[in-house]
């Protein structure tokens, strides 16, 4: 018994055999060790590289908000805390008014 295939694609479909990689967003727990004007420093389960992006959602002044963030340098902990020992540096790529006013009340007064 002979079957007939129908093609139902609109388009051309070519098949390859290529080695490729795969972004994915997840969420990763992580925890705030310091935070400045600028930026934060995380300890993480996983490991992140340099000039990923990602969203942070921390909760300051008793208001969640969620900041995006740069990782701008990355090391490893000799002595993890818990299992958490991936460390990163962040900073923040921009923060609305109400944001900034929150991270003034929680850091005091500018020193210079």
């Amino acid at each position: 018994m002979e079957q007939s295939h129908v093609e139902r694609r609109q388009v051309v479909r070519v098949m390859v055999s290529r080695d490729c990689e795969l972004t994915v967003k997840a969420s990763v727990a992580a925890q705030v060790l310091a935070i400045s004007r600028g930026g934060v420093t995380l300890a993480s389960r996983t490991a992140l590289s340099v000039g990923d992006r990602a969203d942070l959602m921390v909760t300051l002044g008793g208001r969640t908000f969620t900041l995006a963030i740069e990782i701008r340098r990355v090391t490893i902990d000799a002595v993890p805390r818990g299992n958490m020992h991936h460390r990163a540096g962040a900073a923040f790529l921009a923060l609305s008014a109400e944001q900034r006013l929150v991270l003034d009340q929680v850091l005091g007064p500018e020193r210079l």
